[in-house]
């Protein structure tokens, strides 16, 4: 197998600020190990929220709260997975 290691960019285009985060990323059968987050996978689908004290998100802004590794067939540098916040 393969893998690699990123950082999750949350993004809040709103003008209020964020007090907490919770996203969704399909991640399919590869292997998914986020540092500083509370997250488990159902069915490929990684569910992540924030900690106690990295759930704030400014206005307009973005935070990079947790990072993580990534391992599986066919994973690349640079390789994106498609995510979601959950309101």
């Amino acid at each position: 197998g393969s893998g690699g290691s990123g950082t999750l960019t949350v993004t809040n285009p709103g003008s209020a600020a964020l007090a907490s985060w919770k996203v969704t990323i399909t991640v399919g059968t590869n292997v998914v190990d986020l540092w500083n987050a509370n997250d488990s996978i159902t069915s490929g689908v990684l569910t992540a929220t924030n900690l106690a004290w990295n759930g704030s998100v400014p206005a307009g802004g973005s935070a990079q709260p947790t990072g993580g590794s990534v391992s599986g067939s066919g994973i690349t540098s640079g390789q994106t997975f498609p995510c979601a916040v959950v309101p």
